[in-house]
């Protein structure tokens, strides 16, 4: 998302407000709460990931945002669990998606 890698976050989130208003996508959920988590809004990007994963449990994205947010705060555990079912989501592209948590 441009806005997002302009560091324009707030009208990412106004943005994405607008296109869940629409429709309610998985994919809509998980760059708000990117863009919150980039604001240290980690509470509200975990419930745009939660929201995310309730319309699409297979949505690796969205376990991964929640680990990130865990391992910033230092709870190591908790990330963790959150990564594995990471990896664990069907693929829905199998190269990208193993080329996603290569790095």
């Amino acid at each position: 998302m441009i806005l997002i890698n302009e560091k324009r976050y707030e009208e990412a989130i106004n943005y994405f407000d607008n296109a869940i208003r629409i429709q309610k996508k998985a994919l809509y959920y998980i760059n708000k709460g990117n863009a919150l988590k980039e604001l240290s809004r980690s509470h509200e990007a975990i419930g745009c990931y939660d929201e995310a994963i309730r319309i699409d449990p297979e949505e690796a994205s969205a376990f991964n945002g929640i680990g990130i947010i865990l391992d910033n705060e230092k709870r190591y555990e908790e990330a963790n669990l959150y990564y594995n079912r990471a990896l664990e989501c069907k693929p829905k592209n199998s190269k990208k998606s193993s080329e996603k948590y290569m790095h």
